[in-house]
């Protein structure tokens, strides 16, 4: 039976699952540590699960990284549709991208893309790397759809000039090389999108 917690206000919540308390911590290590550096122990004893809660769960660390990166995915887009939909003027819709890449600086222990930094981890056979790919095809395919509803020209190839230098400075600045690359690179998304 899942166990009750109560939030300020005195109202019963359930007791988030073993599983979500799994996968919370390791993406707080994955994405601060790194998954290699990550080992089993360390996420169970974090979650104060035993290693058969862990593996009963997703079977192997392989799978609790899918289960991340998916994880990830989901609240990204989550993210990306509340910014879209907080705008009416088509442009300003096509720069909700690189606005909500900008609010992710701002997030305490910001060290890059997760989704990157994954994939320069996991092998080529690792299905964590499909997950990978699937989110920045999903996300340039969605760019492609809010520049074309901008009235821009040839959106496909505007969508990825933008995502390059999005990408660009997005790494960048993970990398701590760059504190305005974001602002820069906003910038020249926004004169490619008025034709400038």
């Amino acid at each position: 039976m899942v166990g009750l917690r109560y939030s300020r206000e005195g109202r019963r919540m359930p007791r988030p699952s073993r599983r979500d308390d799994l996968l919370r911590v390791a993406g707080q290590h994955f994405y601060r540590a790194g998954i290699t550096a990550t080992g089993v122990d360390t996420l169970v004893a974090d979650a104060g699960v035993a290693k058969m809660t862990l593996y009963s769960n997703f079977g192997s660390k392989d799978e609790l990284v899918v289960a991340y990166l998916e994880d990830r995915d989901a609240r990204f887009f989550a993210r990306l549709e509340a910014e879209i939909d907080g705008r009416d003027e088509p442009v300003a819709r096509a720069l909700a991208p690189v606005d909500l890449y900008v609010r992710y600086l701002d997030e305490r222990g910001f060290r890059g893309c997760a989704f990157v930094n994954a994939a320069a981890e996991l092998p080529d056979e690792h299905p964590g790397r499909a997950v990978v790919a699937r989110h920045k095809s999903r996300m340039l395919r969605r760019w492609v759809e809010l520049i074309a509803e901008a009235g821009v020209d040839d959106a496909e190839t505007v969508a990825r000039e933008c995502a390059f230098v999005l990408e660009g400075a997005f790494a960048l600045a993970g990398l701590g090389l760059v504190t305005d690359g974001l602002a820069s690179a906003r910038e020249l998304v926004r004169r490619r999108l008025a034709g400038d």
